[in-house]
């Protein structure tokens, strides 16, 4: 009966162990999805801001037509190097 206690224990004792890591796994996970969310909304936020400071340089200086030119040529440079980066990030 002693060895089958212990038995039990021991098991109990394993799968404590596991639920435990597969927890602290599945936790490490989420923070790394809301952490790469909050990152991307940065810089998301950023490049707005930075194309909206284009258009108003521009748009004071020449005219409201090469602002909003000039802000869709840098957004569309943007939207270039966002897409070099991700098909590098995809080829690792």
């Amino acid at each position: 009966m002693r060895i089958m206690q212990q038995l039990f224990a021991d098991l109990s004792a394993a799968l404590d162990w596991e639920f435990r890591a597969l927890r602290m796994r599945a936790l490490r996970v989420a923070w790394g999805a809301a952490l790469a969310v909050v990152s991307a909304t940065l810089v998301l936020a950023s490049t707005l801001l930075f194309l909206g400071a284009v258009y108003l340089q521009v748009a004071t200086a020449a005219g409201p037509v090469a602002g909003l030119l000039v802000s869709a040529a840098f957004a569309v440079l943007c939207a270039l190097g966002a897409g070099l980066a991700a098909k590098a990030t995809a080829e690792r």
